[in-house]
């Protein structure tokens, strides 16, 4: 008699494959395909760029950043920043993205205590990568619409290589698959009931029916693209649209050579970043 137990393999099904990112499965567990970066605790006691982190509401924190004031009443532009991660992934607590915001702000002399006694929020800047520079995009169409309170005035955002998609290809993209592009599954994932799918205005600011551009809610506009960006095309779309509008602000395009998509969060220590932050210091120095 042979003994030998004979296993069961459960093979859990596949719901959505966002390979080489993440997989996600029908019993809906989410299965990392690269491990995430670690966590960053933030440093209050840092000599040069202090960071402490807190609660927005109950689902939602941030983490605040200042620089050394030259003096206890010095007045510093504020940074408002949304990391990237599709939507879905991500971290502003994440190491790559906390190394990067404390290099930046570094080199920046700007109800919470460092807000009030440092920010001058009649110099708001907003600004975000992939998913995030879509996300300060329509925060500033949002306040091109609406009075922002007390005073506050977002003088310039910074769309750095955005998550901007839409429903047919663009440039060089391939003519036929763009339905299965990862562009494109990722977007009906992460807002299925989106009323204009691929071309809302959310995801696609230069499609049919999107408000005029000329509504940007600033003065000044930085788009940052990066050569070999799979979203390239459509940033530099989207810096054109921009001009094309009517928008009668300063809209200025700095392009990174030989890298890729949002290499300044992988890499916040790398030669390009470093010039690229001298790029958004010379924007918000203005």
């Amino acid at each position: 008699m042979d003994s030998t137990a004979t296993a069961t393999v459960t093979t859990r099904e596949i719901a959505h494959d966002f390979s080489p990112f993440f997989l996600i499965y029908k019993d809906n567990t989410v299965e990392p395909l690269t491990a995430p970066p670690p966590h960053a605790p933030p440093s209050p006691s840092d000599p040069t760029t202090a960071s402490k982190d807190i609660a927005i509401s109950s689902s939602t924190a941030a983490r605040i950043y200042l620089p050394k004031p030259t003096t206890t009443t010095q007045k510093l532009p504020i940074l408002l920043y949304f990391h990237g991660g599709g939507f879905c992934a991500g971290s502003a607590f994440s190491a790559n993205t906390h190394r990067f915001i404390t290099a930046f702000t570094s080199k920046r002399h700007e109800p919470e205590p460092w807000l009030s006694d440092h920010g001058d929020f009649t110099r708001v800047f907003i600004a975000g990568d992939s998913a995030g520079g879509n996300i300060a995009h329509n925060i500033t169409m949002k306040a091109g619409r609406e009075n922002l309170p007390n005073g506050v005035r977002i003088l310039g955002a910074i769309a750095s290589h955005a998550y901007f998609w839409n429903s047919g290809p663009l440039g060089s993209d391939p003519v036929s698959g763009h339905e299965e592009r990862v562009g494109s599954r990722l977007w009906r994932f992460v807002y299925p009931s989106c009323p204009g799918g691929l071309d809302d205005p959310t995801i696609n600011p230069w499609g049919p029916g999107a408000p005029s551009l000329a509504g940007l809610g600033c003065s000044r506009l930085l788009v940052c693209v990066a050569e070999k960006d799979p979203l390239r095309e459509r940033n530099l779309r989207y810096y054109e649209a921009v001009k094309e509008s009517g928008w009668i602000g300063d809209v200025e395009l700095y392009e990174t050579k030989g890298e890729g998509h949002v290499f300044h969060i992988a890499e916040p220590e790398s030669n390009s970043t470093e010039i690229m932050i001298k790029r958004w210091v010379s924007f918000i120095r203005k």
